[in-house]
């Protein structure tokens, strides 16, 4: 047989181990030939920094340099592999007495050497010694390293019998205690794992002799409990006592097996035997195979077991003091608890058995599979003829019972009513004189009650008094010594706020800013001003900001690029002072002094809250935004600008110059005398102006004066009349608690100041506006108001993109107020919108800017307002004639909606009843529930202040009794033996309970009752602000779904109803959601790129290069939030719906590029949407490796990256040309293979070997069995030529004898 060449082999070695990691067996150190015998040089670390590496499936070996130092104990160390790193521990360095107790570990990915412990005899770990022992253990779920035993210098105690933990987390040395028997001092054993926390320890050298005992070692926090197991002598099997041996650990079916080969015996003799033990029953068994001596005749080698199959492994030796170190490979195979097999693998044909191992091991399977099924059958037919003739025996009994059930029926009925008869007599009676006896009863338990009654009062009466007055006591003591302490941290904090406060302002002092007033704190205003609260705002240019001061009634909100960075904005509100608003005005809202440290690049926009309920829009006009410097007197002047909208509380105005800012309602004539006479036909000067003559509004400390406001009822006012009226409810600092006022005015009067006050000069430029229709379903219509500056370019539009488009209406022509100003679309109440229609807009706030319309003069779907009209079926009987307002232009316009409602019919009608019915229930209903997304969201953020603030005990009884936890449940929770720590027991808790909130928000109502139960100070505090970080990202998370899509799918599906400041859905089935938004995808995801992206695709097409790849970064958590529908879908199958995007993607690109024309538009054809920053929820994160269900969707992972590389070309195929007949033919990479490609060989030179290869490729099922295959071969490709009698040239006839059986059994035991 000829053998095959083996590319590489190790340099022989021995005192050296094995570590297989994977698919590689490691080799490291060692006592070699041409090792140095010094401490350390060049020499000796370049030959110890390499590591040598068998790969397992193929036998191969490799050596790859390592990084960094390796250990200097070469020889007797001590290694173990965890996860993907391997330790090694000690060893002797080669020369002298010289001996280590360093740790080192080593990563099989980066191939970097760590010193975890150094090598010093001061430390208070293990001695520096060789030839211990080292296991890896888990304790609690902490991995530690244990280290039993050794040998040092002959300097000091030469044998060691100490044991050490060494734990990976701390990095620190741990001394267990020894229980139940203590080992001698001993070296050069075996210490083999059997679990995580026991080991199996034999033979050995000790100061007494070669050991023969075997121990169990079991390891704990603190201690190790060592368990000797003595050799019993006599006719039991049993190993003799030996040392520089190896042992493997083996497992199948029968329980795990020790393996223990060669080693040196008693007198210094070779051990030539292998023995196998059942760990379980500690029974020992000796082999008896005919293995070699390059097998058994070894010491101070290195063994390791490769389980290939669940019967059989393969043990891969190297090394030794002996004749025999090179590589070898033993088969063992278990048959059963008594019978084994083994054999010696030859390196020569490695691939070739461990496929037919392999192979087997498949044939097998399938027999037992087969056989299972076959046994399943029979099963079953016994069965089926069991259950068949059980069936007809119960009939025949049946019918049996039933014939002498009838007669015995009929007997037992005559004497049963005749008992029933006596019986109802009998009870009659019976009931007569029980009711007598408890009327006796109840009459002296009544007079005996009262009697207890009033004793036990007059003695409970001064028992109470006496705990009372003890109680009361101690209470008021508590309160005296809680309130001293109160009031010592909170001067203390009130002292400290102010230092940095200083600070900060000095700090800031001499900073150039954009305006000419200083920071807002205490010492700049003068006495009269009452600071209510201060707050320093620090922003960041690189992102847009939304901050928020809900407790004094202030929201500012930063732009992308508005400030540089950390960029402070400082903020005072002011509680009263004195200050002066303009004539015929009263102050409605807190004064706020604002400035800030930087120049900004872009303005910022404030909102601020008012105390006036605008129930129309037509009231929004006597709302005004005023401004005064930050000195006294504070004259406040109107600022043109600001928003402010119906059922809202806050006003908004964008600014780039901060002072002080406040909201001001112009009052009727007559409702607000001046202070002074001096102080009539004052006019309010224009921004900037230092004119004095203002009319203080709010003098001291915020009090309000009766001259200026009218008292009204605090329920407020309702008018029909031609006057409206403007409800203004006291705010904190502003007004008067006590008092509710209102301000009259009449719509004339409102349009009137509205008109005057803008004071901009308009633009001369004329715009058109048209308002078209189109119907998209039954009884829906998008309505659309387009601006254009040409007529002709929206009629186009219309014609080649909604030529079913009907137009509503004249056409609108107008101009801008002032230069950049915004077209604002303000829908009008109309009693028709509550007889069945709806009209909803697709976008807030509904504005136009002017910009827009100038910058896509040739692409009106830019500068458009899109909404929503439905017609409920049924309900919706008369004409559509809702009036939307168009203010910001001259001059102002009402435009009409006019819709006819269609024929409906019985079916439709009792449907939308139904639904308008159950909408309005659930309106009712679900008032002040909480959303389970929002209310999982502040669980998750809070964790840590709700553990560190509530007791587990008690909150587990809460739990359960609110049934958010079950019985099993509590059991765990509250176990103190499941290896869990407290925290932990409480982290699994808490994740019960996130879990049910996420499932009904209504739970998170129930916690929040629970951490109120707890009735101390700091609980409620807890609920207090898990309340509050609800309501503060409640007021601010957008709406789920659009208001035209809730209308919509209240027909469609099911119903909806209406929660605080949200429109919810309740589907009638889980794929509804799918088929409402196939049809509306695109367009939708259209409007939201021109509405949040569309500078960056400007940027995309104003790029020079068109060659290059561009991508468009979508926010997921903002699609999410806009159109829930389209997440979903993206989220679930994103390959499918990626590509869409990208096509929504181009043709908006197009479209856009369309609309202007240049040379710097360049359309690009490879572009593509990418997505980040997904929503943080539990079904789109993992914190560990992805499992198969999470294959095709969405997720963030998150990991630390260790090792990356530079890209790579991945080669598919290769094309190969023969040189003797020209054929081309193609070799195909396999994933399998890592996709490497094997060079087509050539054997000109060498026949043999070609001869070789072409048999082993023949019928390559059948294992081995050359001489067969070549004869086969031979006779098939052979043969003599002749001719026949026809003279027919053929081939003379193929005859092959095979003697024997070519298959020779293992041995067996």
């Amino acid at each position: 047989m000829a053998a095959k060449n083996l590319d590489y082999q190790p340099v022989e070695r021995s005192g050296h181990s094995t570590v297989i990691v994977g698919d590689y067996l490691y080799m490291w150190g060692g006592k070699q030939t041409d090792l140095p015998e010094v401490h350390n040089d060049e020499n000796k670390k370049a030959m110890t920094s390499v590591m040598e590496m068998c790969y397992l499936p193929t036998g191969k070996w490799e050596q790859r340099p390592t990084n960094g130092n390796p250990p200097l104990g070469v020889e007797g160390y001590s290694s173990v592999a965890i996860g993907k790193f391997i330790y090694y521990f000690g060893g002797y360095c080669g020369h002298d007495d010289c001996f280590h107790n360093s740790l080192y570990s080593f990563n099989v990915d980066t191939f970097n050497w760590r010193e975890l412990s150094p090598s010093s005899p001061d430390h208070h770990g293990p001695k520096m010694k060789a030839y211990s022992a080292m296991v890896a253990v888990q304790l609690n779920g902490e991995d530690y390293l244990a280290v039993i035993g050794g040998r040092g210098s002959s300097s000091s105690n030469r044998y060691y019998s100490e044991i050490h933990y060494y734990e990976l987390s701390s990095g620190k040395w741990v001394s267990p205690r020894v229980t139940r028997w203590r080992l001698h001092s001993i070296h050069s054993f075996t210490l083999t794992s059997v679990t995580s926390n026991m080991a199996i320890l034999f033979g050995g050298r000790t100061a007494y002799g070669y050991n023969s005992n075997l121990f169990v070692i079991s390891f704990a926090k603190t201690s190790v409990d060592i368990l000797e197991a003595p050799n019993p002598g006599g006719s039991v099997q049993w190993p003799e006592g030996r040392y520089a041996h190896c042992s493997v650990l083996v497992s199948c079916d029968a329980g795990p097996h020790l393996l223990v080969i060669g080693g040196v015996l008693k007198n210094f003799r070779n051990a030539y035997d292998t023995w196998l033990l059942d760990i379980n029953n500690r029974n020992w068994m000796k082999l008896f195979a005919d293995l070699p001596f390059s097998v058994t005749w070894r010491e101070y080698y290195s063994l390791s077991s490769w389980n290939v199959t669940r019967t059989t492994s393969w043990m891969i030796m190297f090394g030794g003091e002996t004749t025999y170190n090179s590589t070898a490979v033993i088969e063992l195979t278990f048959a059963s608890r008594m019978h084994w097999s083994s054999r010696y693998i030859y390196l020569d044909w490695y691939e070739e058995e461990l496929a037919e191992r392999k192979r087997e091991w498949q044939i097998q399977l399938d027999e037992e599979v087969y056989q299972i099924d076959k046994d399943r059958q029979y099963e079953q037919l016994f069965q089926d003829e069991y259950d068949e003739e059980i069936f007809q025996q119960t009939k025949e009994l049946k019918v049996i019972l039933k014939k002498e059930n009838e007669a015995q029926f009929t007997q037992q009925l005559q004497k049963v009513t005749y008992l029933l008869e006596q019986l109802y007599i009998a009870k009659a009676s019976l009931e007569e004189q029980n009711l007598q006896l408890q009327n006796q009863i109840k009459e002296e338990q009544r007079l005996m009650a009262s009697t207890l009654k009033k004793q036990k009062e007059r003695e409970d009466a001064h028992e109470e008094q006496d705990e009372i007055i003890k109680s009361l006591e101690n209470k008021l003591d508590e309160e005296k010594k809680e309130e001293k302490k109160l009031r010592q941290g909170l001067q203390e904090k009130i002292e400290s706020l102010q230092q940095q406060l200083h600070q900060q302002v000095k700090d800031h002092k001499d900073a150039s800013v954009q305006f000419d007033y200083l920071i807002p704190q205490s010492d700049s205003l003068d006495s009269s001003v009452i600071i209510a609260g201060q707050k320093l705002f620090i922003l960041q240019g690189d992102r847009s900001h939304s901050l928020q001061w809900e407790k004094y009634g202030f929201r500012l909100e930063c732009p992308q690029g508005a400030a540089s960075k950390d960029t402070e904005v400082a903020v005072s509100a002011l509680a009263g002072g004195n200050f002066k608003v303009p004539k015929g005005t009263v102050l409605v809202s807190a004064v706020y002094a604002i400035s800030v440290s930087k120049g900004l690049l872009k303005p910022l926009v404030i909102e601020l809250q008012h105390c006036v309920d605008l129930r129309k829009t037509s009231q929004t006009g006597c709302l005004k935004f005023v401004r005064a410097p930050l000195k006294s007197p504070y004259q406040f002047s109107i600022v043109e600008g600001g928003c402010f909208r119906v059922g809202k509380r806050y006003g908004s105005i964008k600014r780039d110059q901060f002072c002080c800012m406040g909201i001001v309602a112009e009052m009727s004539n007559g409702d607000t005398p001046s202070d002074s006479e001096s102080e009539e036909g004052y006019e309010t000067p224009p921004e900037g102006s230092n004119d004095d003559t203002h009319n203080v509004s709010v003098n001291g400390a915020g009090e309000t004066s009766t001259s200026q406001l009218s008292l009204m009822n605090s329920a407020g006012l309702v008018n029909d009349g031609s006057n409206q009226e403007v409800q203004v409810e006291s705010n904190s600092g502003t007004l008067n608690e006590a008092s509710i006022a209102s301000i009259k005015l009449s719509e004339g009067e409102v349009k009137q100041r509205t008109s005057n006050n803008k004071g901009v000069a308009q633009n001369d430029v004329l715009y058109t506006g048209m308002m078209y229709h189109e119907e998209k379903k039954v009884n829906q219509w998008m309505t659309t108001f387009s601006v254009v500056r040409d007529l002709k370019v929206l009629q186009q539009y219309l014609q080649n993109t909604h030529s079913n488009a009907e137009q509503d209406g004249p056409f609108v022509i107008f101009k801008y107020n002032q230069p950049d100003g915004i077209l604002q679309l303000c829908l009008q109440d109309t009693p028709s919108l509550e007889s069945g229609w709806t009209v909803h807009p697709d976008q807030s706030p509904i504005q136009i800017p002017q910009y827009v319309v100038d910058k896509f003069i040739d692409n009106p779907m830019c500068s458009s307002i899109h909404i929503s009209v439905y017609a409920k079926p049924g309900i919706a009987k008369d004409p559509l004639h809702c009036p939307i307002e168009l203010i910001g232009i001259d001059p102002s316009k009402i435009i009409y909606i006019n819709r006819t409602p269609p024929l409906s019919h019985t079916n439709s009608t009792s449907s939308s009843s139904s639904t308008a019915s159950i909408s309005q229930t659930r309106r009712e209903t679900e008032e002040g529930t909480f959303r389970s997304d929002i209310a999982h969201r502040v669980m998750t953020e809070c964790t840590g202040m709700i553990k560190e603030r509530l007791d587990l005990n008690t909150l587990i009884d809460k739990l359960l009794e609110k049934r958010m936890i079950n019985e099993r449940e509590r059991n765990k929770a509250l176990d103190e033996r499941c290896g869990l720590t407290a925290n932990q027991r409480m982290d699994e808790l808490l994740s019960l309970v996130k879990a049910s909130i996420r499932e009904d928000g209504e739970d998170f109502g129930l916690f929040l009752e629970i951490i109120k139960q707890e009735n101390t100070r700091r609980a409620d505090r807890l609920a207090q602000t898990l309340l509050d970080n609800y309501n503060s990202i409640d007021a601010h998370e957008p709406t789920r779904f659009s208001t035209w899509h809730s209308d919509y799918l209240d027909s469609y599906l099911g119903v909806t109803w209406t929660h605080p400041r949200r429109t919810w859905l309740m589907m009638a089935d889980s794929g509804g959601l799918d088929r409402v938004l196939d049809g509306d995808d695109k367009e939708v995801f259209r409007g939201f790129l021109m509405k949040n992206h569309l500078g960056e695709m400007i940027s995309i097409l104003e790029a020079s290069d068109p060659t290059l790849f561009y991508s468009l970064s979508i926010d997921c958590s903002k699609l999410a939030n806009c159109m829930i529908g389209l997440w979903e879908k993206l989220y679930k199958s994103p390959l499918d719906t990626l590509p869409i995007l990208n096509q929504v993607l181009k043709k908006t690109l197009k479209l856009l590029a369309s609309t202007k024309e240049g040379t710097d538009i360049i359309l690009k054809d490879n572009v593509e949407v990418r997505v980040h920053n997904l929503p943080s929820f539990e079904e789109y994160t993992r914190d560990r490796v992805p499992l198969a269900s999470d294959v095709g969707k969405f997720l963030s992972f998150n990991g630390t990256v260790v090792r990356t590389s530079s890209v790579k070309l991945l080669e598919k195929s290769k094309c190969y040309k023969c040189e003797k007949c020209g054929e081309v033919f193609s070799v195909e990479t396999e994933f399998e293979q890592c996709y490497t490609i094997p060079k087509p060989s050539s054997y000109k030179d060498n026949p043999l070997e070609g001869r070789n290869v072409i048999i082993a490729s023949f019928c390559p099922q059948v294992f081995g069995l050359y001489i067969v295959k070549l004869s086969i071969c031979l006779a098939l490709v052979g043969g003599v030529q002749y001719v026949d009698e026809s003279g027919t040239r053929v081939r003379g006839d193929c005859h092959l004898l095979l003697v024997g059986d070519p298959v020779s059994l293992p041995y067996t035991y």
